[in-house]
């Protein structure tokens, strides 16, 4: 790896985890938008990341919005969901470098495996975490919109 790329990566990788912090917030601003009983929105908080995104779709289902505009929305917390796997391998695992390989040691991956077999890596690479990051703040914008 080069000099230049190991500099990159808590960059890159903070820029990312600050993307779904805000996300996050905005998430829970959607489910106190549309949830009609304030124990909803304090439920949620307690609530793992994949839960929440249900549950918003569920209220997002429900509510008023228009057809066009709920659409969107359930896309857009779609795709989050999608990155949310990236999120899950970066918050839970460590990041490795090894034999010119860089990834992640996903723990849920370890499983099952006996001493001295191979740990396996889940690659991600600096392009790829920058372009969810990226993405993640388009999704911001568009969510951020008034209602």
């Amino acid at each position: 790896m080069a000099t230049d790329d190991k500099n990159r990566w808590p960059e890159i990788i903070g820029a990312f985890l600050i993307n779904f912090g805000a996300i996050e917030m905005l998430l829970l601003q959607w489910i106190r938008k549309f949830s009609t009983d304030s124990i909803v929105c304090d439920i949620a908080i307690d609530l793992p990341l994949n839960k929440r995104l249900a549950l918003v779709c569920q209220l997002l289902k429900r509510s008023d919005l228009s057809e066009e505009r709920k659409k969107r929305a359930l896309e857009l917390w779609g795709d989050v969901a999608k990155i949310s796997d990236t999120r899950n391998i970066i918050a839970h695992s460590p990041f490795v470098t090894h034999q010119n390989q860089n990834g992640f040691i996903d723990v849920k991956k370890l499983k099952g495996i006996k001493d001295g077999e191979p740990v396996p890596i889940t690659p991600l690479t600096l392009t790829e975490i920058a372009s969810a990051g990226g993405r993640l703040s388009k999704i911001f914008q568009e969510l951020a919109k008034p209602f």
